[in-house]
């Protein structure tokens, strides 16, 4: 089974909000590889089905909470509690970072809780966040 090299799993279903992400960082780190998952229940394959022909051993996890299928705080809670992902960074994106998802996602680990971006300062706010989560 091989690892996939990629630095950064986006878990996001929006694809425009997908790809100004990954434009994001990869302009403020070139070279950072994203791999991007649209939903809860392929994240979870890309990170642990021993089927699938390359697992992803990413350096950084970013999630938006409100996903299809399996939403966000169901995807943190598996990765914490799993001993190949608990120390994977992971931070979470929401349209509202209420108290209840800042609460929650903390609880299963999470490095931060942010906004989704509204705006190009926004964006590379972002960007800077997840650039120092992978060091």
């Amino acid at each position: 089974m091989l690892a996939s090299r990629a630095d950064v799993l986006l878990v996001e279903d929006e694809a425009d909000d997908a790809e100004l992400i990954t434009r994001a960082l990869v302009a403020l780190r070139p070279g950072t590889r994203v791999a991007v998952a649209t939903d809860g229940v392929e994240a979870l394959r890309q990170l642990f089905d021993e089927n699938a022909d390359a697992l992803l051993r990413p350096r950084l996890i970013v999630l938006d909470l409100n996903l299809p299928r399996l939403d966000g705080i169901q995807v943190l809670r598996c990765l914490h509690a799993d001993a190949r992902t608990a120390k994977i960074p992971v931070v979470v994106l929401s349209g509202t970072c209420s108290p209840e998802d800042v609460g929650a996602s903390r609880s299963y680990g999470a490095k931060a809780c942010m906004r989704k971006p509204h705006s190009g300062g926004d964006m590379r706010r972002l960007a800077e966040v997840l650039s120092s989560e992978l060091h």
